[in-house]
């Protein structure tokens, strides 16, 4: 950790806006420190905030630290160029594949550079997949898209929705638990 000034106070990324009431500060998934604050507010008045809570600051980096880097922390543009189209490629062949016992019809299929989500459906029966799909054992990989899958039919994560999912992914619990570590 870098300090600087007198104040032993830790680095940060200073973003002021028009729109921010408070000062805030928080830890991002690659471990930045950043403070929000609005335009009035002095810096040496944000460096004070940030020196007051430094003890707070120095535990939620180490934790951090012990925690994998997210895999939406490590996307880029041009993994997603790269990328694109041999994960479309194989999420339309397990597509197929997974659809044979639900016999649902989509309109088309898209892979996006998300920032959070795996995949999402439509109103409009479009599928939606994260290019980091094929960064995943394939095993999450089938259950994403299943879970997008039985959107076709069930718009909502009701019981009906959890049925659907669990024809094919029983164990659809621990599977969104290790989705959640990715």
């Amino acid at each position: 950790m870098v300090f600087f000034n007198n104040m032993n106070v830790p680095e940060y990324k200073l973003f002021q806006s028009r729109r921010c009431r408070n000062i805030r500060i928080s830890i991002t998934k690659l471990g930045t420190v950043r403070v929000s604050a609005p335009l009035k507010v002095r810096p040496n008045i944000i460096a004070e905030h940030v020196a007051k809570h430094t003890a707070w600051i120095l535990e939620a980096l180490q934790k951090q630290q012990a925690r994998p880097i997210s895999l939406f922390a490590q996307r880029s543009a041009k993994d997603f160029r790269d990328q694109r189209d041999t994960v479309k490629k194989d999420i339309l062949e397990r597509l197929h594949r997974l659809n044979h016992s639900y016999e649902f019809s989509w309109s088309s299929v898209v892979v996006r550079n998300q920032k959070s989500r795996w995949g999402s459906c439509t109103s409009r029966k479009v599928l939606n997949f994260n290019y980091l799909l094929g960064k995943l054992p394939e095993e999450l990989r089938d259950y994403v898209i299943v879970h997008e899958l039985c959107h076709l039919q069930e718009m909502n994560h009701g019981p009906r929705f959890w049925a659907l999912v669990a024809r094919t992914f029983p164990n659809y619990r621990e599977l969104r638990k290790k989705l959640s570590t990715m």
